[in-house]
């Protein structure tokens, strides 16, 4: 150990030194020329001394001298391990069919003596790791991760270490690298630092046809769905690999199986529809599952199942039927009759004035309106402006039926009704003779047409019903509005489209009571046919409400996206409560329970909300009135989910690994060589040699303070006595 002076000054260090030094020269001489006739000798010294104290304390504070203690000493270097947790690491392809997050707990186990023997002489820190790092317990390592971050994880562990140097990083991971900074920067950087990357890679790279795998791709049911009505669930598979085998596909709703099926694989990728029905008892929110067992072999299972959330309604569907006695309006009525879901008010005219309903508030209390076949003049001008505004602000659904008094020739082309329909009003021409319906591409797999959940069985059942016999030619359709069925020359017969807030529908034809009056048993198509288009028009999400009901986008959400919330608010006349007070709160997949606060927008209630992690939630929501009085409350379920990324590319990916080693210095290793790596590591010398230099200031205490200001008061005590102030 050496100490040597130095010097840590305010202002550059010569110029300190010249203002101490002038400073100390004009104070000398100021007393010698002021004071030398008027003081003894001694006195005139004594001043001279104490003043030059005090300048001697300021040049201390000014140029801040130290003495450097010089030592030499030997500091553990820093290691880190980061084992991937991935959901990557769960599939098998191990020996004895191990995942690839077994085979890593198996060499922290093996190497565990080797480990604790690094403990003692590194500075050691353990990490997993998928999108961040987190503390490694190796009793609760766990495959579950939902990216794998490799470039993140090393550079983050780096910074985690505290000493100065790091003599290397172990990496257990099968290399297959989905999300964050580029893992080769990483590396290029690690080298720069002298910091070689030992990756250890898990898994095979070459699977080939050894990677079997089934995946449940997408689930198709709906957001809401009346009790004790038929539920269709539909759900696309993905088969990997799989030719000739058969897979059973099960429907589980809460966790109960209600109907299994068995599929047959043909082709190496094959895709198949699977198809289910059932009927919910009671209401509530419904935890709908397709699960598919896996086939022998399969590594990958994490991704054989999809879930989301059904609501389940009470209530029905409140729908507003005018027309004037003919075939279609009995058949109609009987089958809105036997739907036990649908709340039907029936107007029948033979041209008489319709005085209900007049106002938008009267418009809204209904889900859907139909109109079939009578003028606008059984309507007032007002009683249709009011009517666009409850579809278009709203959200009530409308659709029009062909006859020979409704559309343009029954005056409604110079009405607000022109407006929401999906087709352009002018120069339409009646048609004749007997046809079927053609289906557009997406016509045929749109609800409103979904006979039967099975598309081949849907198509089946459309085959069987009668033809419809003449119509009317509409002149075109507007922009956005869509043809989901043509009839004779590619006449679009059936038309939708969404108008603000609600749908519409034009129905070019008028004979669909011939599918209820027929030779074969269709009665239950025409039934369901109508009943589907209501509910469509009705908008399914927004069914069976009361005073207070939640409505959601979507009942199957990705993690972390924002979603939007809207709680709707009536009183018991259906009419619209914009100052209630609204509470609400999030219940999370923990039960931890989080509030959201809701703002009044547009006849609604609406926040945000991000799901941070995947799991099922719960949104209740309650409202008061003003005074104080409690409005009704609702509840919703959801799913969060994490979108599929880890198991897109299951092979191992030792290339990148080996890539990584070299960049940085390291060196790749296997899990059968990876316990060569934690003996040599152990071998190591992991200490370096650190001079250390330790200020020790002089000017820091608080002796400077007290001399200076001892100095100042003698001095002051000295010109005192000899009458100097």
């Amino acid at each position: 150990m050496g100490e040597k002076l130095a010097f840590d000054s305010v202002i550059p260090f010569p110029l300190a030194i010249g203002v101490v030094a002038a400073l100390a020269v004009g104070c000398v001489a100021a007393y010698v020329a002021t004071a030398r006739h008027r003081v003894s000798p001694a006195a005139q010294v004594a001043l001279i001394l104490f003043r030059l104290v005090a300048l001697s304390a300021v040049a201390l504070l000014l140029l801040r001298p130290a003495w450097l203690a010089e030592e030499t000493i030997r500091e553990k270097l820093g290691l880190v391990l980061l084992a991937d947790a991935s959901k990557s690491m769960s599939i098998r392809d191990g020996d004895g069919g191990r995942s690839r997050a077994e085979v890593a707990a198996a060499i922290l186990r093996l190497c565990g003596p080797q480990r604790r023997l690094l403990a003692q002489k590194y500075h050691f820190s353990e990490y997993q790791f998928d999108r961040s790092i987190s503390d490694l317990a190796p009793n609760a390592y766990k495959a579950d991760g939902d990216v794998t971050a490799i470039g993140d994880a090393l550079a983050l562990s780096r910074r985690q270490v505290t000493v100065g140097n790091v003599a290397g990083a172990v990496l257990l991971t099968d290399g297959a690298n989905n999300f964050g900074r580029d893992p080769d920067v990483v590396a290029r950087d690690f080298g720069s630092r002298k910091i070689p990357i030992y990756p250890v890679v898990i898994g095979k790279s070459e699977i080939g046809e050894a990677i079997k795998d089934v995946k449940v791709t997408s689930l198709d049911l709906g957001a809401s769905a009346f009790a004790r009505s038929v539920v269709p669930v539909t759900a696309d598979l993905r088969f990997v690999y799989c030719d000739g085998e058969k897979v059973k596909v099960s429907l589980r709703v809460d966790e109960k199986t209600v109907e299994k099926k068995v599929l047959t694989v043909k082709g190496p990728d094959a895709r198949q529809r699977v198809a289910f029905d059932f009927v919910p008892d009671t209401p509530g929110s419904r935890k709908i599952t397709v699960d598919a067992k896996p086939v022998k072999g399969e590594i990958i299972t994490t991704n054989n199942s999809i879930s989301s959330y059904l609501h389940v309604l009470t209530g029905g569907l409140k729908v507003l039927y005018i027309d004037r006695p003919r075939s279609e309006f009995k058949f109609l009525r009987q089958a809105f009759a036997e739907g036990k879901d649908i709340q039907l008010t029936v107007v029948a005219t033979l041209g008489e004035a319709v005085e209900r309903p007049k106002t938008r508030q009267e418009w809204k209390r209904f889900d859907a309106v139909l109109v079939g076949d009578v003028p606008s003049s059984v309507f007032s001008l007002s009683q249709l402006r009011n009517l666009e505004r409850a579809v278009s602000q709203n959200g009530i659904g409308f659709g029009m039926i062909a006859g020979t008094r409704n559309f343009s020739a029954g005056g409604y082309a110079r009405s607000p009704v022109a407006k929401l329909l999906p087709v352009t009003l002018g120069g339409e021409t009646p048609f004749r003779g007997e046809y079927r319906l053609r289906f557009t591409p997406g016509g045929l797999g749109h609800f409103m047409v979904r006979l039967d959940s099975d598309p081949d069985a849907n198509r089946k059942a459309w085959a069987e019903v009668r033809p419809l016999s003449g119509g009317i030619a509409f002149s075109g359709t507007k922009p956005g509005a869509h043809v989901l069925a043509y009839g004779p020359d590619n006449q679009p017969i059936l038309v939708v489209q969404q108008y603000g807030k609600g749908r519409t529908m034009a129905f070019a034809a008028d004979t669909t009571w011939r599918w209820a009056f027929a030779e074969k048993d269709t009665k239950k198509f025409h039934r369901r046919f109508w009943r589907q288009a209501l509910l469509w028009l009705g908008d399914k999400e927004g069914l069976g409400r009361a005073n207070v009901w939640v409505g959601l986008q979507s009942l199957r959400v990705i993690k972390g996206e924002q979603m939007d919330i809207r709680a709707h608010v009536e009183d018991s006349l259906g009419r619209d409560v914009p100052d209630a007070k609204v509470k609400g709160k999030v219940v999370l997949p923990g039960g931890k329970t989080v509030p959201v606060v809701f703002r009044f927008s547009e006849d609604q209630y609406v926040c945000s909300y991000r799901p941070a992690t995947a799991g099922d939630y719960q949104i209740r929501v309650s409202a008061y009135g003003l005074d104080g009085a409690p409005l009704g409350d609702d509840m919703v379920k959801f799913l969060a989910y994490v979108p599929e990324v880890e198991l897109e590319r299951p092979a191992a990916n030792p290339e990148a690994m080996k890539r990584l080693a070299a960049l940085s210095g390291g060196r790749l290793y296997t899990a059968e060589t990876a316990g060569e790596l934690f003996k040599e590591l152990a071998l190591r010398d992991a200490s370096i040699e650190i001079k250390r230099t330790e200020p020790q200031p002089i000017w820091s205490g608080r002796w400077v303070l007290y001399v200076f200001l001892a100095a100042l008061t003698l001095e002051w005590i000295v010109r005192k006595l000899n009458r100097l102030v």
